[in-house]
């Protein structure tokens, strides 16, 4: 991101990164806290005036695909004429039901 840009941003939000390098990018000479997160989907470090680390919501794409299928399917039923959802298949191709 460019300098001028990145100058202008007030907050940072940061998840786990390869290396202190790109750490120290994101969120300041010498702070190397987003290289050392606990490898758990969706920790990250919100920084403002402090530093904060957080527990974002994350879904599986199996996961997220049956929740929003749950709010389509009442829809459906309602005749709101919204395009149907799509199947949900595993790797090997088999048909998801919920």
């Amino acid at each position: 991101m460019p300098g001028q840009l990145k100058a202008n941003i007030p907050a940072t939000v940061a998840f786990r990164v390869r290396g202190e390098t790109n750490s120290r990018i994101l969120l300041g000479e010498g702070n190397e806290a987003a290289a050392v997160l606990p490898p758990w989907p969706g920790r990250g470090i919100w920084q403002w005036d402090t530093q904060t680390q957080f527990q974002a919501p994350w879904l599986s794409p199996e996961q997220a695909e049956l929740l929003l299928n749950a709010v389509r399917q009442p829809a459906l039923v309602a005749g709101a004429g919204i395009v149907p959802p799509r199947p949900i298949r595993t790797e090997d191709g088999e048909v998801l039901t919920s």
